[in-house]
């Protein structure tokens, strides 16, 4: 069987735009409209939308590119006489675990349309203590001028001679064969003959779509937030896929940092609060808070707030390191001098 990154002339690395380009010129190229008696351009045709069958769908390219495709007359799994299989549902590693088990009980797994994702940021307090904002996105949808088809046709009988007007497309690979939606029609039956002006032949359009999002305390960068049935809604058939909402947190600009639920800052002392121990008041995310200095503590000590940390809405509450900076003042007046120096000869004493 063809390399189908080869049969679409694009590299590995081709993104999702390289990938549609270059099969609608090939397409164009080897319609059988226009090779009305060429058998090998309706062959060649055929195996170019199979390759964009795969490679245009996310989930089947991953696949594809970790499982390769089968030796011709050879299955995979070890399968004696070929039978139907829906491509649309392959899991290459399930059907390799469930040649050794024996197979699980067969349930229907319900399709639907893509997951989208998109990254927002929060400030650092809305991120630790919650919030919730209105999102803006763009989200792909069925063209409402075409219906999702890319184009309208010219002649009423014009079915589409990938799949025969079926809709749907079986290939074979070894002993097994696989059938999925077609690609060239998108599953109605129809060839499009004339591009819609409105989706650029692209049977969807980008739809700028609005929603509030509560954000849970505690997010942190990298945090998901999940919108189920916002993603992507290319086929109107299938259900909406879901919408996922990544986080990225603004610093806190106020000498505060995070590290998972704790907070970290420093605080200036002067050498005598060290010496002798006392009290301060610090700034944390819940407000102020009175902080007990020990005697005889060292630059670099660090003191703890218990619970002045983020407070997440899953999980153990975080706490508060404050980190002791000794001061000494730049100049002294004559009587600082006179006790600093009764303190050298009583400590020497």
């Amino acid at each position: 069987m063809s390399d189908f990154y080869t049969v679409l002339g694009v590299k590995k690395d081709a993104d999702e735009k390289q990938i549609k380009s270059a099969y609608r010129k090939l397409a164009l190229k080897y319609h059988p409209d226009k090779n009305p008696d060429g058998a090998e351009a309706e062959a060649r045709f055929k195996e170019i939308s199979e390759a964009y069958a795969v490679l245009s769908d996310q989930q089947k390219k991953m696949e594809y590119d970790m499982g390769g495709s089968a030796p011709q007359g050879v299955s995979p799994f070890g399968g004696g006489g070929g039978f139907d299989f829906d491509f649309d549902d392959f899991n290459p590693f399930q059907a390799i675990f469930d040649s050794f088990t024996g197979g699980r009980p067969q349930r229907q797994r319900r399709k639907r349309n893509a997951d989208r994702s998109i990254g927002v940021k929060l400030a650092f307090k809305d991120a630790v203590f919650g919030c919730e904002k209105e999102i803006q996105f763009l989200r792909p949808t069925t063209c409402a001028v075409c219906n999702g088809v890319g184009g309208f046709q010219t002649t009423s009988d014009h079915f589409c001679q990938t799949c025969k007007g079926r809709g749907r497309v079986i290939t074979q690979q070894g002993a097994i064969r696989f059938e999925h939606t077609c690609s060239a029609c998108r599953g109605t039956g129809s060839m499009p003959l004339d591009p819609c002006v409105s989706c650029g032949g692209h049977g969807q359009v980008n739809k700028s779509e609005s929603i509030k999002v509560k954000f849970p305390p505690g997010a942190d960068n990298g945090t998901q937030v999940k919108i189920q049935g916002k993603g992507d809604f290319n086929f109107e058939s299938m259900p909406p896929g879901d919408l996922y909402i990544e986080i990225e947190v603004e610093s806190h600009g106020n000498g505060l940092k995070r590290e998972g639920n704790h907070i970290h800052s420093e605080a200036n002392i002067n050498f005598v609060k060290a010496a002798l121990g006392g009290k301060i008041e610090v700034n944390t995310l819940h407000g102020k808070r009175n902080l007990i200095i020990p005697a005889g503590c060292r630059d670099g000590t660090s003191v703890v707030v218990r619970g002045g940390g983020v407070h997440p809405h899953h999980g153990s509450k975080g706490d508060h390191f404050v980190k002791l900076r000794i001061t000494f003042p730049d100049k002294l007046t004559a009587e600082q001098k006179s006790l600093l120096k009764q303190l050298e000869i009583l400590m020497d004493s």
